[in-house]
Order: structure tokens, then sequence, then C-alpha cells
């Protein structure tokens, strides 16, 4: 009898590729400015300092790499935002996966994906969100 065997770690980065490119994409055409709270790190990343009154400087430092990158622009803002949770996605799944496995670790990824408030927030960066609140 032949054994069906998946392979969730291509399926993970087909997904992980598809979100990504998505999110890029939405970023590019958004059709919000930004947010308070993304347009004062904005502010704090033309002026960067090795800390700020409320919070530390990680996420300034992101938006000026990306901004230097990229331009002032939205995208280039937002930018860090999307690539971090790339990166959290990567390190989720590897993370599950040698806990548990492959299998766990992949739906792991796709529900941390789906929930709204993270969803949302990883489109931009702001303190809200899982991004930001990590660094």
């Amino acid at each position: 009898m032949l054994e069906r065997k998946s392979n969730y770690t291509l399926l993970f980065y087909i997904f992980l590729i598809s979100i990504t490119i998505f999110r890029f994409w939405f970023i590019a055409n958004s059709p919000f400015d930004l947010a308070e709270d993304e347009a004062h790190y904005w502010e704090w990343s033309r002026n960067l300092d090795i800390s700020y009154y409320s919070k530390g400087p990680v996420v300034a430092y992101i938006i000026f790499i990306f901004t230097t990158i990229f331009g002032s622009t939205e995208f280039g803002v937002r930018f860090g935002a999307v690539a971090i949770s790339a990166g959290i996605a990567v390190i989720t799944y590897y993370f599950i996966s040698d806990i548990f496995d492959k299998r766990k670790a992949f739906y792991s990824v796709i529900r941390l994906n789906i929930i709204p408030a993270i969803c949302i927030d990883n489109h931009g960066i702001s303190l809200r969100n899982a991004c930001a609140n990590i660094l």
C-alpha cells in the first residue's frame, strides 16, 4: 500500500511567499494613510537616538533602514513590518516543527496568519502589532 506523505515544508514556503507577496502588494497599493503610531515612529526614524521617551529604538531603526532603501514613502515605512512578519512565520514553523512535527508547525503558521489582529497589523508597523511588541 502506498503511503501518502505531505511535504509540509513545501506547503509552508508556498503559503509564506504567497502571503508575503500579497502583503507587499497591499502596502504598495493601500488606500490607507499612515496610522498615528506609524507616523510617530517614522518621525523617530528621521531623528535616530539610542532611546525615546516611551519606547526603545528598534522600530525607528527598522523604519530608517527601509525608508533609506525605498524612500520616505508609506511603502518604506511599512516594509519592515511585512519583512518581520515573514521572519516570525519562519521562526514559528521551525520552532514548532522541532518540538512537535511539521504538520502542526504548518497549521500553527496558518493560524498565526489568520488571526485578525495580527493579519491586519502585519501590514503596518505599530507597537500594537506582534512584530513590534517582540522588539
